[in-house]
């Protein structure tokens, strides 16, 4: 999609930036397979997103044929890894209770609140 008019081109500009903060927005990503993922908001709403067509099952993708899931899973994935990464760093030198709280608040982030 090439904008147009003007609010084609700030719609594709919003997506774009709203993409770039999908980890910081409180989103996680779940691979399913080498070309599917899903993506699940901070409230629970989930969206399959596949990597080798870039579509997604999202309103606004099947709208506007491109949206945030889209343009944003990769730094997604990358930015969960590099936290997840992070916080094992961190707990390789702390005590048994120490681990069981991680892994209670890494399961909570990436299964959400329901577990």
């Amino acid at each position: 999609m090439y904008p147009r008019d003007i609010d084609t081109a700030r719609l594709l500009a919003n997506m774009n930036h709203r993409a770039q903060r999908l980890f910081e927005d409180g989103y996680t990503l779940t691979r399913v397979d080498e070309w599917d993922v899903i993506i699940t908001s901070d409230d629970g709403n989930r969206y399959g997103v596949t990597t080798l067509f870039d579509s997604c099952d999202c309103k606004c993708y099947q709208k506007h044929k491109r949206c945030k899931h889209v343009i944003g899973w990769d730094k997604l994935e990358k930015d969960q890894k590099e936290y997840e990464d992070h916080l094992c760093s961190q707990y390789v030198e702390e005590d048994d209770y120490a681990k069981a709280v991680y892994e209670e608040s890494l399961l909570r982030r990436l299964c959400g609140a329901n577990i």
